[in-house]
């Protein structure tokens, strides 16, 4: 299996579930994982330390890539997790 081979399943799966691809938008594996890690990172029912080790990465990239938060409360997460 190779990347282009994933996408080109899913945008089977996208068709054949009758989603049409919207003007200015990716359908791609990478673009799918983005959007779930986003949505994961800003649910508080969520640990976002759980989130992070499940999609692979660090505290830190996770909640600078997915997470949408001030700074504030980024040091204050920060903080805690270094303790």
């Amino acid at each position: 299996m190779t990347q282009k081979s994933l996408n080109e399943k899913l945008k089977a799966v996208y068709k054949n579930a009758g989603i049409e691809k919207q003007k200015d938008s990716i359908l791609a594996l990478y673009s799918l994982r983005v959007y779930l890690s986003s949505l994961i990172g800003n649910d508080n029912r969520i640990s976002n330390m759980y989130a992070c080790q499940r999609m692979g990465n660090t505290i830190q990239v996770f909640l600078s890539k997915y997470v949408k938060e001030n700074r504030e409360s980024y040091k204050e997460n920060s903080q805690l997790c270094n303790r």
